[in-house]
């Protein structure tokens, strides 16, 4: 029998209860928030309206921030927070969630950031991986899959993003526990819409890399089965880079 944080997570809709967290917080369920429903406060995540003060830079609870996908990670070790933190709240409009969400969405705007970061990605020794930007990127985009209906249903993208809530991929034994969750739905990409939509298999990493960059480009690649591959494989295939997050 898995440990009861690795037990499979049932099915949530309309009428299921959240779960809770640690400090005692409902948080709001993956389905019932990411699909709309009534009452999933997960839904306004990180879109609401911020103060500019000027181009390129917001303002977070009152401190001036560049957009730049780095100063995620900033953010969680300055403010000691994370996915098992208290004031992370993710899904709620006020939170450490919320501002670093805004960060990453800030920093990847365009085609070509996001094109530059999945390539940068791939290219990262595993000892130097930033995770805490690679998860949330990943919780994003799983959001926007759900939204759009391309989540893999039952068992699939959101229900990683639930998991992800209930802090199990933090440390280095959740981040084995993510490559698991993610290796085991690759072939959820190929009967959703997505680039990889009707192939035989996923692409590699080092594929998916070679897609992206110049022809000529040199490639340095993760190593093939690393928990970052499997993350640019599952970005890819969600279509990351022109869908954005």
């Amino acid at each position: 029998m898995l440990p009861a944080a690795r037990r499979p997570l049932e099915c949530v809709g309309r009428g299921t209860v959240a779960p809770r967290c640690a400090h005692g917080t409902v948080r709001p369920t993956a389905r019932s928030c990411w699909r709309g429903e009534k009452g999933g406060s997960a839904f306004h995540l990180a879109t609401g309206p911020r103060q500019r003060s000027r181009k390129g830079h917001a303002a977070v609870n009152g401190t001036v921030m560049a957009a730049s996908i780095s100063e995620v990670t900033e953010l969680v070790q300055e403010r000691r927070t994370g996915w098992s933190s208290p004031t992370w709240r993710w899904g709620f409009a006020v939170g450490d969630a919320h501002d670093a969400a805004y960060i990453a969405r800030s920093s990847l705007q365009s085609r070509d950031s996001r094109r530059s970061w999945l390539v940068q990605l791939a290219q990262t020794e595993p000892s130097t991986t930033p995770w805490e930007e690679v998860k949330l990127v990943l919780a994003l985009a799983f959001q926007k899959a759900g939204h759009e209906r391309r989540d893999g249903g039952a068992g699939g993208w959101l229900e990683v993003m639930e998991r992800m809530v209930l802090a199990e991929y933090e440390g280095d034994d959740g981040i084995g526990y993510l490559a698991e969750d993610l290796w085991t739905r690759l072939p959820l990409l190929l009967r959703s819409p997505g680039p990889f939509q009707g192939m035989a298999e996923v692409p590699d990493a080092a594929a998916v890399v070679s897609s992206l960059v110049e022809a000529g480009s040199r490639i340095e690649s993760t190593e093939e089965g690393s928990t970052a591959s499997r993350c640019v494989q599952v970005l890819a295939g969600l279509d990351f880079v022109d869908r954005g997050i």
